[in-house]
């Protein structure tokens, strides 16, 4: 499991993203835009993206690494880990850290949220139940 994996599974994200207004609507956090500024966006407590509902109108989406690197002004990946750690009282071991190794795997994550959303979508309500039933 890579580092980003680790602070994401302690990671607050109504702090983390405590600037978009977060409000607990069940099981996901209902959020004020980064992009369009309406409270359409969304994200899932254990989810690692920030989705706008409005898709005709706005389609943003982003990890919570995409909004905190440029929300916050971060020029590297390193910078924030760091900041996404402290969020999470996540204790870093940076000795053998390599930034390019960890740019490609948050490109990785990314596009595997992104297909895992689509076919999500694509998926019935009763089809999706039955996947991810717990048995």
């Amino acid at each position: 499991m890579g580092i980003t994996a680790e602070i994401y599974q302690t990671l607050n994200r109504a702090e983390a993203l405590k600037d978009l207004e977060p409000k607990v609507k069940g099981s996901y956090l209902e959020l004020k835009c980064p992009s369009c500024g309406e409270r359409e966006a969304f994200i899932y407590h254990t989810g690692t993206h920030i989705k706008c509902n409005r898709a005709n109108k706005c389609t943003y989406s982003a990890s919570i690494f995409e909004y905190v690197k440029t929300s916050k002004g971060h020029a590297t990946n390193l910078e924030v880990i760091k900041d996404l750690a402290k969020l999470a009282n996540y204790s870093l071991d940076l000795n053998n850290f390599d930034e390019e190794k960890a740019q490609a795997k948050i490109e990785r994550e990314s596009v595997l949220e992104t297909t895992l959303d689509f076919f999500k979508k694509s998926l019935n309500k009763q089809a999706l139940s039955y996947l991810t039933d717990v048995r």
